[in-house]
């Protein structure tokens, strides 16, 4: 995209904005400032739990966020089945 492009997409002027561009060009680099190469982790594969209750019941677990539901879920289970 051109600069006059740019310009008219965001509502700048023109002129306006090549100014902010040469002051930027000549502004002098901060100390600390620029890019800095990072490494982030190897993502690990996403995590399944699979439970099953009974012949026509299966609880699957794809997330941590989702284990106190589970175990919420369970308890109330457990709480309504009478042995």
């Amino acid at each position: 995209m051109s600069a006059a492009a740019f310009a008219r997409q965001y509502k700048i002027n023109y002129t306006t904005f090549c100014g902010w561009r040469q002051r930027r060009a000549e502004a002098k680099p901060k100390a600390g400032s620029g890019f800095v190469q990072v490494e982030l982790p190897a993502a690990s594969p996403p995590a399944e739990l699979e439970i099953e209750l009974g012949a026509h019941a299966r609880l699957c677990i794809s997330s941590s966020g989702q284990i106190g539901l589970a175990a919420q879920l369970l308890q109330q289970l457990n709480r309504s089945v009478s042995c």
